[in-house]
């Protein structure tokens, strides 16, 4: 399926399940392992999902998880990444409602993976630290 093809369906309100790309939602998002559900019901976001958007940075098709919400923007981040980018509401086409893992289907929200997605969030810099002395003193 082309990204023009996943763009057109989501505006006509259809859902879609696609093989994300790129390592910047590791480690909630594994490319080439991991399948999403893309509802393009976008009318009540909330912090911690994770957002279908086209990036200006790059014009690319971005999935990215939202950080803060500010009048009619978001601050979106990858769960492997650090750098905030601003996503205004008219660039979002679709909010990631499941990830479909080794055939077992993980609904994002459920309560336990909600906790589990603020937790990352809010501690992936002392979570980076820690693996990087993990794997430091482990070789």
């Amino acid at each position: 399926m082309s990204k023009t093809d996943i763009v057109q369906l989501l505006k006509e309100g259809n859902t879609v399940q696609i093989y994300p790309q790129g390592n910047s939602m590791m480690p909630f998002i594994y490319p080439q392992r991991d399948e999403v559900v893309i509802s393009p019901d976008v009318d009540h976001l909330r912090q911690y999902d994770i957002i279908l958007f086209r990036s200006n940075q790059t014009g690319l098709l971005t999935l990215h998880r939202i950080i803060e919400i500010q009048d009619n923007c978001y601050f979106v981040s990858g769960d492997n990444q650090y750098v905030l980018e601003t996503v205004y509401k008219d660039q979002v086409l679709g909010v990631v409602i499941e990830i479909i893992r080794n055939g077992k289907i993980i609904y994002m929200d459920d309560p336990l993976y909600r906790i589990g997605a603020r937790l990352y969030t809010n501690n992936k810099q002392t979570i980076n630290v820690l693996r990087k002395l993990k794997n430091r003193f482990h070789r």
